[in-house]
């Protein structure tokens, strides 16, 4: 099995006795399938001696190609006359495409990153893979070396400070990383680049990189920032029932909520009654999720004073 472009040597071993007539009738043929060596040609070398070794330099065709046959033949005449002596023998030989490597970057958690704008001081996971479009594959053992640059701002966030990454071919390897305290004014970047690639498993030599760098866009922006505040009367009388609070839940920071809903817990002491709350201690609670709009959400509430 040979990859895709491949150059490679194809040998034979040859032995004449002495029933053939000198060294210049005995020759060597070797017959090549459609498109390896540039075409179906049969190449005719002669032979110094009636024994030894011969090797011939096929090239692989640019496209995969089924098992098939390469043709050696081996021709002398006999030295009671002009008989032709004849053998031939065969070597199979299949293409697949070569091993074609490139270099993935792409944020993989939370959820809310996965859009590249992230908040500041945020905590992101982010995943280098060495996908193969190709057939022939890798040599075992053998990984490939990304290098890692992180835009302005930006740390690991497990106290790493080599920024070279071994990944074995369609493997991948994930960082986990801090965005800066500060929103950016500017969009920054992640790159990572394939500096050296594993040898092709037929080739031996490093496969052929397809997209050798890749890069991530980035943005941080000021984090979600909720702030609550109440609207209703600040004096209720005696037995008064129907009261309305309106809590108030307003977003001051840059980032979205994720989900767009927030949990609200509203309690009160025991001098008031939430109409649908539960008892909790001295007071009573309950619990609501509001939705924000624009940043901006609203909880109402209903509650009853006592008689004290």
């Amino acid at each position: 099995v040979v990859s895709t472009n491949q150059e490679f040597l194809v040998k034979a071993d040859y032995l004449f006795n002495a029933t053939v007539v000198d060294t210049n009738t005995i020759s060597s043929f070797i017959t090549v399938p459609n498109g390896y060596n540039g075409g179906n040609d049969t190449l005719e070398t002669p032979l110094p001696s009636s024994s030894g070794s011969i090797e011939w330099s096929v090239i692989a065709p640019a496209i995969a190609a089924p098992l098939q046959n390469i043709t050696l033949t081996f021709t002398g005449n006999r030295l009671s006359g002009s008989e032709l002596i004849e053998i031939t023998r065969q070597v199979p030989v299949k293409t697949v495409r070569r091993a074609e490597l490139s270099v993935v970057g792409t944020i993989i958690e939370p959820s809310g990153a996965l859009d590249g704008v992230l908040s500041t001081n945020q905590f992101f996971d982010i995943r280098i893979a060495i996908p193969d479009s190709g057939e022939a594959g890798t040599v075992d053992g053998f990984d490939n070396r990304v290098r890692t640059v992180l835009p302005t701002g930006y740390t690991f966030a497990e106290q790493r400070t080599d920024t070279t990454l071994f990944i074995a071919t369609d493997g991948s390897d994930t960082l986990r990383v801090q965005a800066p305290d500060t929103p950016s004014t500017s969009s920054g970047q992640f790159e990572f680049t394939l500096d050296e690639a594993a040898p092709d498993a037929n080739t031996g030599v490093p496969a052929e990189v397809i997209d050798q760098t890749d890069r991530v866009g980035v943005v941080t922006v000021e984090r979600a920032d909720l702030a609550i505040s109440f609207n209703t009367n600040t004096q209720f009388s005696q037995n008064q029932t129907d009261i309305p609070v309106a809590v108030l839940v307003n977003n001051t920071g840059t980032a979205l909520t994720q989900p767009d809903s927030v949990q609200i817990r509203f309690a009160v002491d025991s001098l008031l009654t939430i109409v649908g709350g539960t008892s909790q201690g001295n007071g009573s609670e309950i619990t609501r999720f509001v939705k924000l709009v624009n940043n901006v959400g609203q909880a109402d509430f209903t509650v009853n004073a006592l008689a004290d």
